[in-house]
Parts: structure tokens; sequence; C-alpha cells
């Protein structure tokens, strides 16, 4: 489990009264190189900071479970839940529903203490590799557009020109910071 004290730690230019945690728990049946395990974290506090701009200063914990698989594996996980015979870059299975995720925001903008489950992303490094070599991007550009775009559903967010330009803010901040 990596466990990120602050934001802080990652938007230390900024100055923040209170500080959200965010926890990642990481199954690696396919095993990401370093340098882009150790972005996760920081883009996940960026997708938040861009989604969820007014809770930032909550004292809260998010936590998300991640798991990198393999070709074959996100293919039968697409089959199985989407319906979509092929292999894909991620998967996201959201905890709540968009009326949930309401009220749990605006929870989070009075209460310091919640601990907030948001789902599980599913992450496949080839499709990522393979999708960063089609658009000549980095590794951890890619990953920062696909892992943002996964947790932006967990959010609520569904396809559009507002969460692809949050994706594009967070993929060239992580690309800038690494």
């Amino acid at each position: 489990m990596i466990f990120v004290e602050s934001l802080k730690n990652f938007f230390g230019r900024r100055s923040f009264r209170n500080f959200m945690q965010f926890s990642l728990d990481i199954a690696e049946r396919v095993r990401l190189p370093r340098p882009l395990r150790r972005v996760l974290v920081p883009i996940f506090q960026a997708t938040i900071e861009r989604a969820w701009k007014d809770v930032h200063m909550s004292q809260a914990t998010l936590f998300l479970s991640v798991a990198c698989v393999s070709p074959e594996e996100i293919r039968v996980l697409n089959r199985k839940y989407l319906q979509h015979d092929r292999s894909t870059d991620v998967l996201s299975f959201p905890e709540y529903s968009a009326e949930e995720l309401h009220v749990i925001r605006e929870k989070l903008l009075t209460s310091n203490s919640e601990t907030i489950f948001l789902g599980e992303i599913v992450l496949c490094y080839d499709e990522i590799v393979h999708a960063a070599q089609e658009d000549d991007v980095s590794d951890i550009h890619e990953l920062a557009f696909i892992f943002s775009h996964g947790i932006l559903h967990l959010l609520g967010f569904l396809h559009g020109e507002r969460m692809f330009v949050m994706q594009d803010d967070v993929a060239d901040e992580i690309t800038k910071a690494h």
C-alpha cells in the first residue's frame, strides 16, 4: 500500500491549511516499472484537485484500489462487465452512483474525519505502453492521462470536454514534475 502524508508532498508550492489524505492499494499481477508506480499517488492528487476543487481542503482520506493486469485479463473483465470483447487500457468500477457521490462530496466539505473508498481501477500496462507509442508521448504521460480518466469515472464524470481537459492538465503536470 502506498500512503502519502499530504498534498503538500506534491503541491508544495501551494499553501493549504488542511490536507486531504490519499491511499492506494495496488495489486500487481503485472508489475509496473518503479517510475510509473511512483506517480500513481500524485496523479490521484492532481485529479482530485481538479475535479473536486473545493474538497481538497478536507482532512478526509480518499482510498481506491488499483490492479495492474495483462491484456488477456483486462479483456475478460471488459467482456464480462461491459460486453466489449477486446483488451483496453483502463476499467473503472465505482463504489458509488452519481447521486451518492454528491452526498459524499458535501459530507467531505463539512467533515474532516471521513474515509471514503471510491472504487477500483484496473490498468493494463501493455495497453498503456502501446497507446504511449501510438501517441508519441512518454509512458508517464500516458499513465497519467489514463489513470486520471479512471479516477474521473469513479467520481461520476462521463466522457466529455471537461473530463478530457482535466486529463490533459493532469498528464501535462505529472510529465513536467517527473
